[in-house]
This record gives structure tokens, C-alpha cells and sequence, in this order.
């Protein structure tokens, strides 16, 4: 009896040192910082929260996270092992763009390499070198073997991620974005009021944890488990999260933030306008929108804040603003959805789109109805 103690009381001591906080920042279950969680992660000050050396972007609610896998011209494929283990794969929403391949394994790129083209002029190569590794099978996640072996080829050079969207009948396209699908293995060890779901035939021994209706948590045992509550709002197929310092709360007001200025503005005029030019000007007047945009291109966002926002995460704030403003367009076509959204603040580099009129950005691309478009 006193050894089956001591071995239980060996394994909750290895569960409890997994440490989950880096800075200010606590990730999810079964994400840590010691060699003890389950998914290491690694934590510095300066550069932030990364996995394998790769930037962390954001968690998502369908039990996957995304990296960040900026253009490299000569990065080894092998990187790509990084990817995958006992409990955690590249999903099948990735397309990885390698390089130096053998001319069998050359496959015609279905996904635009556009996109990529200035990021391969600083390589001194040509589009045509790029080959598309794409999963074809039919399963939820790519495998090792396939992109080591199957492909053939000698450097990846970096990913698009695609996601689907039925109900819009559209694609996003997010380039420099991996998505990995994590579970945990064995036996199901889910808190009380919570659900377990086995994964399938993809990943033996598979399991994820759900909490029942009315309540909320990571569902397992060894993490948050479950309590009473609601979720907030679900937008498409995900909940929006904390993205990289940023909550859709942020965008909300500053979107507030914009709409209070432009209506100030149209009022009261302002001290470099006139009042009988703001009392013609109307908040679909698009010089209304010229007006923001000056703020911006000229480095005046400050002019946009409430004076309590001046030195609250003003690189940010800057991002919301941006993407507060597609999120305005005059046609609504070219408005970006909220899953388009969350990409946007996934934390890859944004360009501000030209105006007018306003559009998305060159690393988003959209496909509609079947043909490809690229907003730049």
C-alpha cells in the first residue's frame, strides 16, 4: 500500500511542475515550460513564446495551435520533424512549399504562388522552384513519412494554411502559418463533466477532453477541468481568442474608438477642417474615411485614441486599426469575415491596403466561387 502511495504521489508531483506561465502570459493544457508538460514550450523574454524555435501565434479551440514559419531560403526540410510526435501532427489545412526536390516529386502548385513571389526574389529564385506538398489522403493529419520521404525534397521554405468557409463560400488563405493538431494519449482521464472523444483511425490511442454542456474548462483532469459557466459568443468555427497580447475586445473599441472620432469629427469639426466641411460630410462620406486614413499613414493614430489609450499597446492598437478598417469597406464583398479576422491578428506582418478604395491585403487571399482572387 505505502509504494502504490508513493507512486501516485510521484506522478501528481510530475504533473503539478509542469509550468504553465511565461512572463504574464498562462498557456492552456497540456502546454508548459518544464520538460515535464507534455507539449514543451519555450519561453524568453525578448523573443516571446515559441515551440521548436518557431513563434507561437495563438491556440484555438479545435485543439490545434499556429506557428509562425516565416519565409527561409534554405531551412532543411528536417526542420519540418518538429511538427510531429506521439501526440501531436500537422493537420491536413497545411500546404508546405519546398525546395530543392527530385523532378519526380514535382507536383504543379494548386495554391497560389503569387503570393509568395517577393519573398522569393530576396532568395534570387523563381516561382517555378517551389514545389506544393499538400495532403491528399483524405486524413485529418499530414505524417512524417510523407513529407520526408514522399516529397523528396531538400528545403522547406514556408506553409499556407487554408480554411474552408462553407456557409461564405470562400477560402482564407493565411501564408507563413502552420496549424499542428495536439491530443493527449491512453486511457481518457477527463475531469468530472466532461466528455471524452476519441480521435480515430488517424492517431492510435487518441482522446480530447470536452467539458458538458453548462460548463466550461479544458475538460481534463490534470488541467483546468470543468466549472459552471457559459462560453462567449462562438464566431464560426472558433471562439476568437487572445491573439498574440490582442482580445476582440481590442478590436471593438477600437473600432469605437474610430466611429467616436469620425462622429466628433462630422459634429464638431475638427482644427485643421472646416465647420461647413464637417457639417457636409457623413460617416458614409468616404472623405470621412480619408480623413482616419491620413491619421494613419501619417503616423497620427494618437489623433484617433482616447487620450487614456495613448500608452496602451500602441503597436497593437495600430494592427486594429488597420483591420477596423477593412472591416468598414463600403462593399461589403470585400469586407473580411471574422475567421479572415482572426487570421489577420494571427500575428504575421499586415500591410496597409491602399485606399481607396480599401482592400486586403496581399497575404490574404480570397477564392470565391470556385476562382481564385488575390486582394492586394
Amino acid at each position: 500500500m505505502l509504494q502504490i502511495i508513493l507512486f501516485l504521489s510521484l506522478i501528481a508531483a510530475s504533473v503539478a511542475s509542469c509550468n504553465r506561465t511565461c512572463d504574464k502570459t498562462t498557456v492552456p493544457y497540456p502546454f508548459g515550460f518544464s520538460p515535464s508538460c507534455s507539449i514543451p514550450l519555450s519561453c524568453n523574454s525578448t523573443s516571446g513564446i515559441s515551440f521548436s524555435g518557431f513563434p507561437l501565434q495563438n491556440f484555438t479551440a479545435n485543439n490545434t495551435f499556429l506557428l509562425n514559419i516565416s519565409a527561409n531560403c534554405t531551412r532543411p526540410v528536417t526542420s519540418a520533424s518538429a511538427f510531429f510526435s506521439t501526440n501531436y501532427a500537422l493537420t491536413h489545412r497545411n500546404g508546405l512549399f519546398l525546395r530543392d526536390c527530385a523532378p519526380s516529386a514535382t507536383t504543379p502548385c494548386l495554391l497560389p504562388t503569387m503570393v509568395v513571389s517577393q519573398m522569393l526574389s530576396a532568395c534570387g529564385l523563381r516561382e517555378d522552384n517551389l514545389t506544393c506538398f499538400f495532403n491528399n489522403t483524405g486524413n485529418m493529419y499530414l505524417t512524417e513519412d510523407g513529407v520526408f520521404n514522399r516529397s523528396l525534397c531538400g528545403d522547406l521554405f514556408t506553409s499556407i494554411l487554408y480554411e474552408p468557409d462553407v456557409a461564405a463560400g470562400q477560402t482564407v488563405l493565411a501564408l507563413g502559418i502552420v496549424e499542428i493538431g495536439w491530443w493527449m494519449t491512453g486511457n481518457c482521464h477527463c475531469a468530472a463533466n466532461a466528455s471524452c472523444t476519441r480521435i480515430g483511425s488517424d492517431v492510435k490511442d487518441g482522446y480530447w477532453c470536452k467539458c458538458d454542456e453548462g460548463f466550461i474548462g479544458d475538460g481534463f483532469a490534470d488541467g483546468d477541468g470543468c466549472r459552471r459557466g457559459t462560453l462567449p459568443m462562438k464566431v464560426g468555427s472558433r471562439w476568437l481568442p487572445t491573439v498574440a497580447g490582442v482580445s476582440a475586445a481590442c478590436i471593438m473599441a477600437v473600432i469605437a474608438v474610430i466611429g467616436i472620432w469620425l462622429w466628433g469629427w462630422k459634429t464638431n469639426g475638427s482644427t485643421s477642417t472646416t465647420h461647413e466641411e464637417a457639417s457636409t460630410c457623413s460617416l458614409e462620406d468616404a472623405h470621412a474615411y480619408s480623413r482616419v486614413w491620413e491619421h494613419v499613414e501619417g503616423g497620427e493614430i494618437d489623433q484617433l485614441k482616447d487620450p487614456v489609450l495613448e500608452d496602451v499597446c500602441t503597436e497593437e492598437v495600430t494592427k486594429c486599426i488597420q483591420i477596423g478598417l477593412l472591416c468598414v469597406q463600403e462593399d461589403p464583398i470585400k469586407r473580411p469575415n471574422m475567421e479572415a479576422v482572426n487570421v489577420l491578428l494571427s500575428g504575421y506582418s499586415t500591410t496597409i491596403p491602399a485606399l481607396p478604395p480599401l482592400q486586403l491585403p496581399v497575404s490574404m487571399v480570397s477564392i470565391i466561387s470556385g476562382s481564385q482572387e488575390s486582394n492586394s
